[in-house]
């Protein structure tokens, strides 16, 4: 490879029989990415013209780059939960909204997880937000260690998390509600005394194929059961009823 010169910011260079003119993209004097042309030598050199006009689309590029960076910035933020980075209540209603959409086309098992920290309250009560928060993560780290990069995880707000597995039938689920309290060893050092132990209670909704049950039966099925686990003597989970009438 052979240079031939620089103008108007631009390098120019040669290579085989190829001659190559490229300008660097930036946003208030960052650099964020660049133009690169290359045409025949046979062609004729590179114009002052040449170098203007690839020096202005650069330009323009660097602008552009830039105001898709920050969209997908505001996007992301938009949907994402700011303590944790899973998903927020909205974006995760609507990812499961879609899901749901899906499969009346495509029909699959799937299961909804409800999950709930079992004497939170009192952690941030006796140890301070703090702790709190501390626990949360690591709730975090648990259902993000024990799910597929293609499950949904999200935090609905305070302590109530969800799980989203497609193609999850009803011993899938309960396999995997298992493996999340077996690893909730993990969060019982974040506990605010020996008699309130931090841990987990879970409930599941199975949506069976071709059920047709809307998102409203779903949810309301799921957060039954969970409740249903705390009721039990928290530490579980629960399997919510099939939907009566097809879940309409």
């Amino acid at each position: 490879m052979e240079s031939i010169g620089h103008g108007a910011g631009a390098a120019e260079v040669a290579r085989d029989n190829w001659q190559i003119l490229a300008s660097p993209s930036r946003h208030r004097g960052e650099l964020n990415g660049a133009v690169v042309l290359w045409r025949r030598i046979e062609r004729g050199t590179w114009t002052d013209d040449d170098r203007l006009l690839i020096g202005d689309i650069a330009n323009q590029i660097g602008i552009t780059i830039e105001q898709l960076s920050h969209h997908e910035r505001v996007l992301r933020l938009s949907r994402t939960d700011a303590m944790t980075g899973l998903l927020n209540r909205a974006a995760f209603m609507d990812g499961l909204n879609r899901q749901l959409h899906r499969l009346e086309r495509d029909p699959d098992d799937a299961a909804l997880m409800y999950v709930d920290l079992d004497n939170f309250k009192a952690v941030n009560d006796t140890r301070g937000h703090q702790a709190g928060d501390e626990a949360l993560l690591k709730l975090r780290d648990i259902l993000v260690q024990q799910t597929r990069p293609t499950d949904m995880v999200a935090r609905l707000g305070g302590d109530e998390f969800a799980v989203f597995l497609g193609g999850a039938n009803k011993a899938i689920a309960e396999k995997r509600a298992q493996k999340f309290l077996e690893e909730t060893q993990q969060l019982e050092s974040y506990s605010a005394s020996p008699d309130k132990p931090l841990g987990m209670s879970i409930g599941i909704a199975v949506l069976a194929p071709k059920s047709g049950e809307k998102l409203d039966a779903l949810l309301a099925r799921a957060d039954e059961a969970m409740y249903s686990a705390k009721k039990g003597g928290k530490g579980r989970f629960a399997i919510a009823p099939e939907p009566v009438g097809g879940g309409s």
